[in-house]
């Protein structure tokens, strides 16, 4: 059943020979829609800024949108993080077959994957990925993290399985949710380091990368993948094109900027990847001078941590959500939040404790 909450005559009558009804706001809308439902909203009845309302209010929802002007970049993540498919202006008698399209295309399995990616190496990439998952472990049960940086295992390097682990059985046809399972690092979430093995880099194939996020989907209800700041390998390529969400994660200085602009110009952009599923994350910024990159939003600034209480917490084994820094932890939950809203996820705020850092400073 198609819902149509417009009034443009032209579209409810490409609608003919459909089964539909035609509301006249999103209040009307039933509150036990079938799964099979589908709702059409339209320009100008109904305006994008109620998109995180009504997807509050109908989580599982195929929800479609007929613009009435090309959207710009923030329309367009506004609409991504709430789940509803935009159709740009053009003929109304067509929108009935992009919306059958997209039903179809939306009843395969979805892998619900995040991408990260760093404008440079070492700038904290991996540790406010874990940070990420952290926070929406305490709500989201089943997350898993992979450590899909080539140049890099990440911060737990005493850990006894890694993604060489698994590297011989990716091209088998057997390769299952078990043989994941036996490698991965448990806590709150799961979690897969990186490559440690550099003559493997250029080794991984995009077969043997869909495979690995294939059986992600299968093993979690969320996936973030860490692809790090290199992104000339298949790991990175094939889950940057699988990625609902892509966060670029830079610091607001010019040799990061720079560099990621290279990133995207070089690597993003040819592999058709649009604007409209990225963010910026930026790392020690001041929001009233925050750079832009562009134009792409950018919805969280997360603080420089000391580096002996950095450093401290990855010998001992922690996350740096553990050292309680209240505008640390803020940022770390923007991000949980924009990620959570996306896959219609309900997500508890935790209270910002004062901070209290592993040598016992406060701040």
């Amino acid at each position: 059943m198609y819902y149509l909450i417009t009034d443009t005559a032209s579209l409810i009558q490409a609608f003919a020979g459909y089964p539909f009804e035609v509301l006249s706001d999103p209040d009307s809308l039933v509150s036990s829609l079938q799964s099979d439902d589908t709702v059409v909203l339209s320009a100008p009845l109904v305006a994008m800024q109620v998109f995180g309302e009504i997807r509050k209010r109908y989580p599982d929802t195929e929800i479609y949108y007929v613009c009435d002007h090309t959207p710009t970049q923030m329309e367009g993540m506004l609409a991504s993080t709430n789940k509803i498919q935009l159709i740009p202006p053009g003929d109304p008698a067509l929108v009935p077959a992009i919306v059958e399209t997209g039903r179809a295309e939306s009843q395969t399995a979805q892998r619900k994957l995040v991408a990260f990616i760093g404008a440079v190496p070492n700038i904290g990439l991996t540790q406010t990925v874990l940070s990420i998952a952290d926070s929406l472990s305490s709500s989201i049960e089943d997350i898993g993290v992979l450590g899909l940086n080539l140049y890099d295992e990440g911060p737990v390097q005493e850990a006894e399985s890694n993604l060489n682990s698994i590297k011989p059985y990716l091209s088998e046809a057997e390769f299952a949710i078990t043989t994941l399972q036996r490698y991965l690092i448990r806590r709150k979430f799961s979690y897969l380091p990186g490559n440690r093995e550099y003559l493997q880099i250029y080794y991984y194939t995009p077969e043997e990368a869909r495979a690995l996020l294939d059986v992600s989907s299968q093993t979690f209800s969320l996936t973030l993948a860490d692809c790090g700041a290199y992104l000339d390998t298949a790991m990175a390529c094939e889950t940057l094109q699988a990625a609902d969400l892509i966060f670029l994660f830079t610091q607001d200085t010019h040799k990061s900027f720079d560099r990621l602009e290279k990133s995207y110009v070089q690597v993003l952009q040819r592999l058709g990847l649009d604007t409209d599923r990225m963010a910026t994350i930026v790392m020690g910024a001041n929001n009233r001078n925050l750079t832009k990159f562009r134009g792409l939003p950018s919805i969280a600034d997360i603080p420089h941590l000391h580096y002996r209480d950095v450093q401290l917490a990855e010998r001992s084994g922690q996350y740096l959500t553990t050292l309680n820094d209240p505008a640390y932890q803020q940022g770390i939950q923007n991000v949980a939040q924009v990620i959570a809203a996306r896959y219609s996820m309900t997500l508890e705020v935790a209270t910002t404790k004062m901070r209290s850092t592993l040598f016992g400073r406060r701040g």
